[in-house]
């Protein structure tokens, strides 16, 4: 039997395992959870999916619960119970 011819790796496909190996190896930056502050919800709120009222609805978070605020403008976001989400500003209080 005659073995079947195997192609070439063409340059692209070079180009694309050396930009993997860059990224792979690449020492990983600041994380957005680095940056984070605690805080503490003032009155029970809905943790939403988005920074928009009506947002899908991922949990409520009870009053008096800390939580990490990543950013805050409008709308806060948030981690509670390993989720991210979004509480409108008014509820969260920044320690």
């Amino acid at each position: 039997a005659i073995p079947a011819v195997k192609p070439a790796p063409s340059v692209d496909d070079a180009v694309d395992d050396t930009a993997e190996d860059k990224a792979d190896s690449a020492p990983a930056g600041p994380s957005s959870d680095a940056k984070a502050a605690q805080g503490h919800i003032v009155h029970g709120v809905t943790m939403r999916a988005a920074p928009k009222k009506g947002a899908a609805a991922m949990t409520t978070i009870p009053a008096k619960t800390a939580v990490q605020v990543l950013n805050c403008a409008q709308w806060c976001q948030v981690v509670y119970n390993g989720k991210r989400g979004w509480v409108y500003k008014s509820f969260v209080t920044r320690d």
